[in-house]
C-alpha cells in the first residue's frame, strides 16, 4: 500500500504562525519578562519549546484573544493581578483635541484640554 503524504511545504502553509516572546513584547508595548510571566501564569496561552525564558511561543489567535480581553490594560498589570478578569475597565475622559500640520505636512493631534477640567469654559 502506498500513502500520499502531504509535502512539507503544504503542511507549513497550513500551520498557524507562532510569535516569539520578543515579538509579542514589541506588539504589546511591554518587556519580554512581562510576556514570560503572562505565559507562565496561563493568562496568555502559549507553549514552551525549550528551557530558556525566550523559548515560549504564542499563536497569533491567542495573542489577538488576549488583546481583545485585556488590551485596555497595561500587560504588567494583567500579569501581576490575582484575577485579570476582575481588573476595572478604564473610562476614557473626554478631551478637546486640536490638529495642525508641521513644516513637512504631517498632521499632528494635540490635547488642548480635558473636558473634566474645572477651568473649562465651554
Amino acid at each position: 500500500m502506498s500513502h500520499d503524504y502531504p509535502s512539507a511545504s503544504k503542511i507549513q502553509s497550513q500551520l498557524e504562525p507562532l510569535l516569539k516572546v520578543a515579538d509579542v513584547a514589541r506588539l504589546l508595548g511591554c518587556t519580554p519578562r512581562t510576556v514570560t510571566r503572562l505565559c507562565v501564569s496561563g493568562i496568555l496561552p502559549a507553549f514552551r519549546l525549550g528551557s530558556s525564558h525566550s523559548s515560549w511561543r504564542v499563536s497569533e489567535a491567542n495573542l489577538m484573544a488576549f488583546i481583545h480581553r485585556h488590551g485596555h490594560h497595561d500587560p504588567a498589570d494583567v500579569a501581576e493581578s490575582a484575577d485579570p478578569n476582575q481588573l476595572p475597565t478604564p473610562a476614557p475622559s473626554p478631551a478637546l483635541l486640536t490638529t495642525r500640520r508641521n513644516a513637512e505636512g504631517l498632521k499632528l493631534v494635540e490635547l488642548q484640554r480635558r473636558l473634566t477640567d474645572p477651568n473649562w469654559d465651554a
